[in-house]
């Protein structure tokens, strides 16, 4: 996450989901890959109702992306950070992930994305018959890379009025066990950032790792 959300996260103790039309991978919920099968399947209305149903739970569930990968990942780092910018990684572990949120009163689903390898004639039969968890929890092989678990809220259990942002509280000291800088953060900007949070939420600050892959030089 960038650094100004990490600020957030701590000043106000809550994680951000966002609706999936929000991404930034503006793919998610659009599996264009399956229309390859619509003659296969030699059905376009139920294409077409299945394309609605994407839309719609695209407008409506909200997630929180995570990554199981135990490494630090330069590939990761640029696709989370969009580039060659300063961020943090935060490490916890699945079942302190799911503690830190004690108080939520939404229901949060969680786990592990499966990433489907499409085979011809029979991708729309296989993800037609996906329930609605299962669909917002599927990606194309080709993000693999990504090792993604996924918390997310679905339809009938959220309602929040076109909001495009949910901030759930958590607990950082469930949630955070480090906070590994990206390789972008320059040596004189760790003091400053070490600074803000010791001033912030002095309980973490001896949790902040410097990334090994520097790539400031």
């Amino acid at each position: 996450m960038g650094v100004d959300k990490f600020f957030d996260l701590i000043l106000n103790e809550h994680l951000v989901f966002n609706r999936a039309d929000n991404f930034t991978d503006k793919n998610e919920l659009l599996f264009d890959w399956i229309s390859l099968d619509q003659h296969a399947s030699g059905n376009e209305l139920k294409q077409t109702e299945f394309d609605q149903r994407c839309k719609s739970l695209k407008e409506s569930a909200f997630v929180s992306s995570w990554s199981a990968q135990k490494n630090e990942s330069f590939g990761l780092w640029k696709v989370y950070l969009g580039g060659n910018n300063p961020g943090v990684a935060i490490k916890t572990n699945y079942q302190d992930l799911i503690k830190s949120f004690p108080s939520s009163r939404f229901d949060i689903v969680s786990g592990r994305v499966r990433y489907h390898t499409p085979t011809r004639g029979k991708a729309f039969d296989y993800m037609v018959q996906l329930d609605d968890e299962q669909l917002i929890g599927t990606k194309y092989a080709g993000y693999s890379y990504e090792h993604e678990v996924r918390l997310f809220l679905i339809p009938p259990s959220t309602n929040f009025g076109g909001q495009k942002i949910v901030q759930i509280p958590v607990s950082l000291d469930s949630l955070i066990h480090e906070i590994w800088l990206s390789p972008w953060i320059a040596s004189w900007f760790q003091s400053t950032f070490n600074e803000i949070v010791d001033r912030l939420r002095p309980s973490i600050l001896e949790r902040i790792r410097p990334s090994r892959l520097n790539d400031n030089g």
